[in-house]
């Protein structure tokens, strides 16, 4: 992936609708391109969420050394394409068979495929136990239950509590997560059920737009918090 900086303004048009309308730097722009060209077009596209957790990913991976990554729901590949270089290793899961293909074909587009696993799975429920470093996500996250590709349940977080029941399992003792939420979901009983689990939860980016506000938390064991890297302390 060409790693020119310079910027240019992005509109993607797809039978009369804007999808992507944003600064972006030129590899990200190609990037969008090819998943439009090469991927079915149910699969999840670019978004405001997904370009908030991509930026914050790659500041985060730019002040750490991450071995084992892993990406719970990773729609079109984009996130992975972009920090693929920032990892040792990353796995790239989603449900939808779809998705799973298409980032298959967006991390050869990106030179990463040496370093990419794509895998069908929910929630991170197939890894072995202490598997990764670093797991993210960005769940649906909208109040609904008809549309997996958008719901998250009707409370919008349903998705995003099975992700962290399963963090104690598969994330090492000292590792950390990041999950994108909406106020839009019951974050009151996300926060609650990730105190009585025992983790640490700290509001790392925020994104506010005309009707909700879209936040990247950082996910910890609150017993392991004291031992992460300066530059992301508590």
């Amino acid at each position: 992936m060409s790693k020119n900086k310079n910027k240019l303004n992005v509109i993607i048009v797809i039978q009369g609708e804007i999808l992507v309308a944003s600064k972006k730097s030129f590899a990200e722009a190609d990037v969008i391109s090819e998943i439009i060209r090469l991927c079915d077009e149910k699969v999840y596209l670019p978004s405001d969420d997904t370009f908030i957790l991509s930026n914050f990913l790659k500041r985060f991976l730019g002040s750490i050394k991450v071995r084992n990554s892993l990406e719970i729901g990773c729609g079109s590949g984009f996130i992975g394409c972009v920090i693929c270089r920032d990892v040792d290793y990353l796995v790239l899961t989603d449900i939808d068979l779809g998705s799973a293909e298409c980032s298959h074909k967006i991390t050869e587009f990106c030179g990463c495929k040496n370093i990419i696993d794509v895998v069908v799975c929910r929630s991170g429920e197939c890894f072995r136990e202490n598997s990764f470093d670093l797991v993210y996500s960005n769940p649906p996250y909208l109040p609904c239950s008809d549309d997996p590709k958008w719901c998250g349940g009707s409370d919008g977080v349903s998705v995003a509590l099975a992700i962290l029941r399963n963090l104690r399992g598969i994330m090492k003792k000292h590792g950390v997560a990041l999950i994108l939420l909406s106020t839009l979901g019951d974050l009151r009983k996300f926060l609650a059920e990730a105190h009585e689990n025992g983790y640490k939860i700290k509001v790392v980016d925020k994104l506010r737009k005309f009707f909700e506000t879209l936040m990247v938390i950082m996910i910890m064991r609150r017993d392991e918090q004291h031992k992460h890297h300066s530059g992301w302390s508590w």
